[in-house]
């Protein structure tokens, strides 16, 4: 979406569809250009309660006079009052970056955005092969490299056509590369610079090439287990810790949570939207519950992001420090995993 860089563009980015995770990993690549900005987070649920509260938001300054954005997470319909107040405001100030579930075109929300000039919308549709290969042809062009249809085919088929995901391995061809983008790229211009990625260095950093089980200390972080993440990663050290292993099994499973999360959302039990996937092992379904209570899908998409950076950190930095960096990392996680499930525990 371009409607940011517009003077007088809309009031609100709306992202819907479908495929969910990609919904909220392109809001959160908006919010991303907005950072150096206030934010302000809603959810349909407080909207509802308070449907002034939006528009009150959206119009108002922050107490040093700088420029704010909202970042509001929606259901389906759940705060229409609310977004019809912002429509109806003289002027509003602050962007309104949103996202939905799967809006169908019954759906009020999707009815308003199709007709209103004060917002603009993107549906997320599940990709297919044959739509995802050229988006990641040109993505990898955008970052530096070469990457021929066969291999993108390739890339896609290994992550089951999951849009994020697939982005995600051309991001670490392209840091693997260390391929550099130019503004000339960027602007999508010709080049004759560009990295050839190869079949071979893909197989051999693609997420299925992680052979060693991190299942136990992957769940102990998520979960917030601390004694146990502690337990588990001097196991892990004492065995050789393979840390780029480690990062991208958290990130398979991590895609996984982000992609459940959005039906937890929409009212469904956490523990009812695991027993429904047939990727989860049942040993597991309890853990996987728990984690999916503990992550929200705005937390699910900031660690995506955060470990994309940590591989490339890791990637970058001498052998013997990668375990140290990710051995950090990991506690954090876990801290934060167990920081919310006390905060959770106090409400209920």
């Amino acid at each position: 979406m371009n409607a940011m860089d517009k003077p007088n563009g809309p009031r609100m980015l709306l992202v819907f569809g479908p495929d969910e995770t990609a919904a909220h990993a392109i809001a959160m690549n908006m919010a991303k250009k907005l950072s150096h900005m206030e934010r302000v987070d809603l959810d349909g649920d407080m909207l509802k309660s308070e449907p002034a509260l939006l528009a009150d938001e959206a119009s108002s300054q922050s107490l040093f006079g700088d420029k704010r954005y909202i970042r509001l997470s929606l259901k389906r319909d759940e705060a229409m009052p609310a977004i019809e107040n912002l429509m109806d405001v003289e002027i509003a100030e602050n962007i309104v970056i949103a996202t939905a579930g799967n809006l169908t075109k019954a759906s009020k929300l999707r009815k308003l955005a199709q007709s209103s000039p004060h917002i603009a919308y993107h549906i997320c549709y599940q990709a297919n092969e044959r739509d995802l290969v050229p988006l990641l042809v040109d993505d990898a062009r955008a970052k530096g490299l070469k990457l021929d249809r066969s291999l993108a085919s390739q890339i896609a088929k290994s992550c089951n056509n999951n849009r994020v995901l697939a982005l995600i391995e051309v991001e670490k061809l392209s840091l693997y590369y260390d391929a550099p983008i130019s503004d000339e790229m960027s602007n999508g211009a010709p080049s004759g610079n560009l990295i050839e990625a190869l079949k071979e260095d893909f197989e051999k950093l693609s997420a299925d090439a992680a052979a060693d089980n991190q299942g136990d200390l992957i769940n102990a972080i998520l979960s917030g287990n601390i004694k146990q993440s502690g337990d588990q990663l001097c196991e892990a050290r004492e065995a050789g810790l393979n840390a780029i292993s480690v990062v991208r099994a958290l990130q398979r499973r991590i895609t996984m949570l982000a992609a459940m999360r959005p039906q937890v959302d929409g009212g469904r039990s956490a523990a009812e939207v695991v027993k429904r996937n047939p990727a989860i092992f049942w040993k597991e379904e309890s853990v996987v519950a728990i984690q999916l209570t503990t992550w929200t899908s705005q937390r699910l998409a900031a660690l995506i992001s955060h470990l994309l950076k940590m591989e490339g950190e890791i990637m970058a930095a001498k052998a013997e420090f990668s375990p140290i960096l990710l051995e950090q990392e990991l506690i954090r996680i876990a801290r934060a995993a167990a920081s919310t499930r006390r905060k959770n525990n106090a409400y209920s």
